[in-house]
């Protein structure tokens, strides 16, 4: 959870990341980045925790997302906003050079943020 603020603060202020259209997003892809993120949460909210398939993630982020990290990641979530309720998409932004990553950004609602 931690790396995760970092490379928003990265991405908002680095002019090499836009924010792309909402009618330029490829409507699959969108499904997956919302499909896996409330899979994660929703598994830590029940206090278990998601196992990443090949398909989903590289093998780095599946060490990385581990049953502890995940664990603790949501520890923390709670204590800052509450029980994870639902998400839903608010942007999408990418990287113009080079490799491509583009990052699927969501608004959570936990139940003290109602």
């Amino acid at each position: 959870m931690l790396s995760v603020i970092p490379l928003i603060a990265f991405c908002q202020t680095n002019p090499n990341y836009e924010r792309i259209d909402e009618k330029d997003i490829d409507s699959k892809k969108l499904e997956f980045a919302t499909d896996l993120s409330n899979n994660i949460l929703s598994a830590q909210k029940i206090g278990s925790f998601y196992t990443l398939s090949d398909k989903e993630a590289t093998s780095e982020m599946r060490t990385g997302l581990n049953e502890l990290v995940q664990k603790q990641s949501y520890v923390q979530i709670k204590s800052l906003f509450g029980e994870y309720e639902n998400l839903s998409f608010d942007h999408l932004m990418t990287s113009g050079e080079g490799t491509k990553y583009e990052i699927y950004r969501f608004r959570g609602k936990f139940n003290l943020n109602k």
